[in-house]
């Protein structure tokens, strides 16, 4: 198992509580690449603890895309096979729209109400590769 692999499964395995601005979908993202990259990019997100808050956010900075290509510094990328364990990943999901999850093996990891899921490839449609110099 990679150090990416082994970040992403310990915090998998804490089982924290649904909760927005806490441990939602961004966040979860968010704490996976500060513990890959070491950098917090959650400093220039406003606080919110609802949905709707989540939303005007996302809605503030342009969308997801937008969000986390400003947060990261990071130009996202259609080609799945260019990213790895742990890079952060663009959705677009039945019922839910668009969402953040992080890459893994199988698809995507995705914190969805109360627990995460793996979403298969076919859902993802850009990815944000971390370490792009592989």
């Amino acid at each position: 198992m990679t150090k990416r692999q082994l970040l992403i499964r310990n915090l998998l395995l804490e089982k924290r509580r649904f909760e927005w601005g806490t441990w939602d979908c961004c966040q979860f993202a968010r704490i996976c690449v500060q513990q890959i990259t070491g950098e917090d990019f959650g400093e220039a997100i406003p606080s919110y603890d609802s949905e709707a808050g989540a939303a005007a956010i996302i809605k503030d900075f342009g969308g997801i895309e937008e969000m986390v290509t400003t947060l990261t510094g990071i130009k996202p990328i259609d080609n799945l096979r260019d990213l790895t364990d742990g890079d952060p990943v663009l959705m677009g999901l039945p019922r839910v729209g668009e969402a953040i999850g992080i890459r893994c093996r199988k698809g995507a990891f995705a914190l969805m109400d109360e627990r995460a899921t793996i979403v298969p490839n076919s859902y993802i449609y850009k990815g944000w590769p971390l370490c792009p110099a592989r």
